[in-house]
């Protein structure tokens, strides 16, 4: 296990380690399921559908667990230090990924014959376009250096409570905006929000933000319940509607979207819940040191976890492979340690282990 110090061990907040590793396990989750090719409704589906439900707060807790970090006012973030660390590790490592995935998929096409060397260099503008959508699973790499970027601009909101409060009632209108769409989305509807140029407070800034306001300050218990209780609706609400859209042959990504308050409110729920339940709990200095050493693999695991995913792909290893019950949780943790492996293994390559892992 990695080796981290004890005067770092006492600065860290474990319960946003553990958000991190439950996040990233979510993470492949979804990617363990959304790959299993499966175009029509059956059986097997419906257990998908529950345990892709079930992760979809993961990408939001990584915006919120960020968010606590960066806008912490007692934690000065610099532009300096943004432009300077933050922004040149992600854009890094999205090249080192993107290249790393573009080889595997452009050399597995080229010897199933499915493309060939005459037409990458007939076409490479083509062909990296191609590359840049097909590495779907990287598009968090963006969002966060987005967010990085605008980092000073949210903590002067976040200098005020009020004002914090006031911009995330804001930010919620949008996601309900979404929402409301999936259902009713008349030319009317449509030109009246786009006309309210609600663009300052869209996006996943929310989380952001969110992120900050919940690890800062406390939600009381009758909040918290509330809270809980919209998230266990939000997540009956998501599988069944999804149920709904497969069956009637429609993309079921429509409700799974993470800017819906159906995915907001499980999102705030386990951040709430790993807050209030594990901050108080007093840990061993040697679980703390194993829970913070996977914590700091589980960016090097949500970038490497889809070529675990191929790899197994190509052995014809996927959820399919048996009952979805069963596969989807067992793939699932066999992919992410397997992914910790390999980004245990770089963290102990000197500049990899800063900037690609």
């Amino acid at each position: 296990m990695l080796k981290i110090g004890t005067d770092n061990l006492k600065q860290r907040s474990v319960y946003r380690d553990l958000l991190r590793i439950i996040s990233a396990l979510a993470v492949v989750c979804i990617h363990v399921c959304s790959n299993s090719g499966m175009n029509e409704y059956s059986s097997q589906w419906n257990a998908l559908n529950v345990y892709d439900t079930l992760s979809r707060f993961s990408v939001p807790v990584f915006f919120m667990i960020s968010g606590s970090f960066l806008l912490d006012l007692n934690r000065p973030q610099p532009l300096s230090k943004i432009y300077k660390n933050k922004i040149p590790r992600m854009a890094i490592a999205y090249i080192f990924w993107f290249v790393v995935y573009t080889l595997w998929r452009t050399t597995v096409k080229i010897k199933s014959g499915e493309l060939t060397i005459e037409s990458v260099l007939s076409s490479p503008i083509k062909f990296i376009d191609n590359a840049i959508t097909e590495n779907f699973h990287m598009w968090f790499i963006f969002a966060i250096i987005f967010l990085y970027a605008a980092t000073p601009i949210v903590r002067k909101l976040c200098e005020d409570i009020k004002t914090e409060r006031y911009f995330i009632i804001l930010s919620c209108i949008p996601l309900f905006y979404n929402l409301l769409t999936i259902f009713i989305s008349p030319p009317s509807l449509q030109y009246v929000f786009e006309n309210l140029s609600m663009n300052l407070v869209m996006g996943y800034t929310v989380y952001f933000v969110v992120g900050h306001y919940a690890a800062t300050y406390d939600i009381n218990k009758k909040r918290r319940i509330i809270i809980y209780i919209l998230a266990a609706v939000s997540l009956v609400f998501t599988a069944v509607y999804a149920w709904h859209l497969k069956i009637t042959d429609r993309s079921t990504e429509t409700v799974y979207k993470y800017l819906l308050p159906n995915i907001f409110f499980p999102s705030l729920a386990i951040f709430l819940l790993f807050k209030y339940g594990f901050s108080k709990v007093q840990f061993s200095d040697r679980a703390i040191k194993i829970i913070s050493g996977v914590s700091s693999l589980t960016f090097g695991i949500y970038l490497s976890h889809m070529l675990v995913v191929y790899a197994l792909n190509l052995l014809n290893i996927n959820v399919l492979s048996f009952n979805t019950v069963i596969s989807a949780p067992v793939l699932t943790i066999a992919i992410f340690i397997i992914s910790m492996g390999i980004t245990f293994v770089l963290k102990k390559i000197p500049f990899v282990n800063k900037y690609i892992v």
